[in-house]
């Protein structure tokens, strides 16, 4: 029996990705520019839009740019920066002593998901690692992804005021055009199953664009 195609589930990756151009042509524009601000990004939206899968997404695109990654959750962001960095108990000082004698090819990339749920102190010293590396010249992306309320939380936090000059993405429902897209993809996966476009719409138009609310309802 064919696996069910549509997989709702909160914080999992899928197995295919579908829309988000806007925001995939952003990041990948500020990959290739050194000086865009867009490098240093802090992603919110409301449970299952998405923003586990695009933050993976983005991860992609660097490593594609032979950017150095770390991909991680708020569980494991700050041990996987100090074991990059190979340093002492500073790890702002040992971030950019490793990036000056990595020579990478491209720069270092830091997605982290889940950020609210990630504690005030492991969230200061990442903030002071990045401004540092980045005040020193080093290319350097942090894309950090969580519920809206995490960004008023942690802008506010004493050792991150870094923060506050993120750019800040909203993450939004998925067009109409971009559901059609991901329903005809999916079905497509699987033959035996057969829907119309009649029934694709009416699907597209109960999930309003919310991408759990697609899987649940496929």
């Amino acid at each position: 029996m064919q696996e069910n195609p549509f997989s709702p589930s909160f914080s999992i990756r899928p197995e295919r990705f579908f829309g988000r151009n806007r925001e995939l042509d952003l990041m990948r524009a500020a990959l290739d520019n050194p000086n865009s601000a867009n490098r240093f990004l802090f992603m919110t939206g409301t449970r299952g839009c998405g923003k586990t899968s695009l933050l993976h997404q983005f991860a992609i695109l660097a490593r594609q740019r032979h950017w150095t990654v770390l991909e991680t959750t708020y569980q494991d962001a700050l041990t996987s920066l100090r074991l990059y960095a190979d340093g002492g108990p500073s790890i702002a000082a040992a971030l950019t002593r490793r990036l000056a004698k990595a020579r990478l090819s491209a720069g270092l990339f830091l997605a982290i998901d889940e950020i609210q749920r990630i504690p005030e102190t492991e969230m200061e010293e990442i903030c002071h690692a990045v401004q540092a590396a980045k005040t020193q010249g080093h290319d350097i992306a942090l894309v950090l992804a969580g519920l809206p309320a995490a960004y008023q939380t942690i802008r506010h936090y004493p050792g991150c005021t870094f923060v506050q000059r993120m750019r800040r993405l909203r993450l939004g429902m998925l067009a109409k055009s971009e559901a059609d897209s991901l329903l005809r993809g999916t079905f497509a996966h699987v033959p035996e199953l057969v829907a119309g476009q009649h029934s694709m719409d009416e699907l597209a138009a109960f999930s309003a664009g919310h991408p759990y609310l697609l899987q649940l309802a496929g």
